[in-house]
């Protein structure tokens, strides 16, 4: 039997204020939802407002320390930062963003939105099995974390299946 090495990957799971969208009403019924991809700590995501209408502008900011600064340019860290996409190149949970909203006369400000990433630890690693061909097999591990999901993976000639 070939040796496989098995890794669980981790998620994240992306919070968002109840009222993120609501200081504005007149611009608040432009914009449909907030949508988030699951990364881990350190990959790229996106956060992006979908929104009824295409005339809007947008104007990202980031909480660094204890105050939001506008992102000043695309660089290796942000993209998109003047789209309603905006692209994260390495997600970091003690950064929280915002998005400055504006259709030419009136602006809209959201609430925080926070990367709350799941940093799961592996309590107990699956023991080496021996299985035959044909034959079914269990493994099992041990994580904590909060939000886990779990997927299994096996390594068949060099590449991950």
């Amino acid at each position: 039997m070939k040796n496989t090495t098995f890794y669980i990957l981790c998620s994240i799971l992306i919070l968002m204020s109840q009222n993120a969208l609501a200081q504005n009403a007149s611009l608040n019924t432009a914009i449909k939802e907030l949508k988030l991809e699951s990364v881990c700590a350190g990959e790229a995501t996106t956060i992006e407002l979908v929104t009824k209408n295409a005339a809007l502008n947008f104007r990202w900011e980031v909480r660094e320390d204890r105050y939001f600064h506008p992102i000043e340019t695309d660089d290796a860290r942000f993209g998109g930062i003047f789209t309603s996409v905006l692209q994260i190149n390495s997600a970091d949970a003690k950064q929280d963003f915002r998005c400055i909203i504006s259709d030419g006369s009136n602006s809209l400000e959201t609430a925080p939105i926070r990367l709350n990433i799941n940093n799961p630890v592996i309590r107990r690693q699956p023991a080496n099995k021996t299985a035959y061909i044909n034959e079914d097999f269990s493994m099992t591990m041990v994580a904590t974390g909060t939000y886990l999901s779990y997927q299994w993976q096996i390594q068949n000639e060099g590449a991950w299946e």
